[in-house]
């Protein structure tokens, strides 16, 4: 055998070597990248299980944010107040955001203080858009407002927020709230309701409060509220034309009592008369007593003077009788 066929068959050998060598290395290869493979099936299998799940989630999470979109209807936050006309009760608002804002001529709106309630953020009240231009907005009250309304919401710097639905109430967005928040929040005649709301009771059970309506609960508070309104200005009206009549009964008063003043000053006068006629009535019953006793006695006198006469004139008649017979005998 040639040195050339050595040659060629070590050169043959060498290559067989690096050719086992090269397979054995692509075949390790191909069983690490086998694997893999297998691997990254079972991760995509499982990543796609996964997305599934959190597509199923994405779907509950975006139907309920559907539905509390639904509940809650549209907000602007960073609301400006541009100040308030107690007069002609306008009140004027610059939007910040959405823009445009889709702020119509009409929509009823909820505005609160932006600022959380610790910090004195409070319901401000319900207002009507009357007209708007860009992101200026002019408001009227949706209902007639109290002077304290009126002095809070003149107090309020801003930012509100305004809503188109009433916010609803909610279990959870009240757990959230710690125990001094809540009692700066509610009256205290109903503060403690809030506060046991989702706490374990003694029995086990947990304390559900009843969620409120707040937008009829306030409708109807509005409805009461006017009502008293008018009946309290029905009140102020009959008050008026009262005072107007006791005002007219005190004159009345005044002119009887000046009435009364001036008849007992006359009945004075007249009862210091009535003495002078009696004193002098009893002065003239005197007189005409002694003119009757006066006159009787007179009477009498001439009763007994008339008497003598009548002796007299029937003694003279008596007597010329007596001289005519005489002398009628004589001259016979």
């Amino acid at each position: 055998m040639s040195v050339w066929n050595k040659v060629l068959i070590g050169l043959i050998i060498l290559a067989s070597l690096s050719f086992t060598y090269f397979a054995m290395r692509a075949l390790k290869v191909h069983q690490v990248w086998r694997a893999s493979v297998e691997k990254m099936d079972k991760k995509l299998e499982t990543l796609q299980e996964d997305s599934e799940v959190q597509q199923d989630h994405v779907r509950e999470a975006t139907l309920e944010l559907h539905k509390l979109m639904l509940n809650r209807g549209r907000i602007w936050t960073n609301v400006t107040p541009g100040g308030f006309n107690a007069e002609t009760s306008a009140l004027s608002v610059t939007t910040d955001l959405p823009n445009p804002n889709g702020i119509e001529v009409g929509n009823v709106l909820y505005i609160f203080d932006q600022a959380p309630v610790q910090e004195g953020g409070r319901y401000l009240g319900v207002f009507i858009v009357t007209a708007k231009a860009d992101k200026q907005v002019q408001l009227k009250p949706g209902v007639m407002m109290t002077r304290a309304e009126v002095d809070q919401l003149q107090k309020s710097l801003g930012p509100w927020v305004m809503y188109d639905v009433m916010p609803s109430d909610s279990h959870e967005v009240l757990a959230k709230l710690d125990e001094a928040t809540k009692k700066a929040m509610f009256p205290e005649n109903c503060v403690e309701e809030y506060l046991k709301d989702g706490t374990v009771q003694a029995d086990g059970k947990k304390y559900e409060r009843q969620l409120r309506d707040y937008r009829v609960l306030l409708t109807d508070y509005y409805r009461q509220r006017a009502l008293l309104f008018e009946l309290l200005a029905a009140a102020q009206t009959d008050n008026h034309y009262l005072q107007n009549a006791l005002t007219d009964a005190r004159k009345q008063e005044q002119f009887r009592n000046s009435e009364i003043n001036s008849l007992k000053a006359t009945l004075a006068d007249e009862q210091r008369q009535l003495g002078a006629v009696k004193t002098h009535l009893a002065a003239v019953e005197e007189k005409l007593k002694e003119i009757r006793d006066g006159v009787q006695q007179l009477t009498e006198a001439n009763r007994q003077t008339a008497a003598k006469v009548a002796r007299i004139q029937l003694e003279a008649i008596r007597q010329i009788d007596e001289r005519t017979q005489r002398m009628a005998q004589t001259t016979k």
